[in-house]
């Protein structure tokens, strides 16, 4: 049997953007970055 279910997946920016703060190498997220991605990510 194979069982499919959807979620739906929010961020809080504030947040995040707190986490990337760690990392000088990522940009902080913008108000103005629109694009998304969907798929399956390739970490298993």
């Amino acid at each position: 049997m194979v069982s499919v279910a959807q979620s739906q997946y929010t961020l809080d920016p504030n947040l995040l953007n707190k986490d990337i703060q760690l990392f000088p190498q990522v940009h902080e997220i913008t108000p103005d970055m629109k694009t998304t991605h969907k798929g399956v990510s390739a970490w298993s």
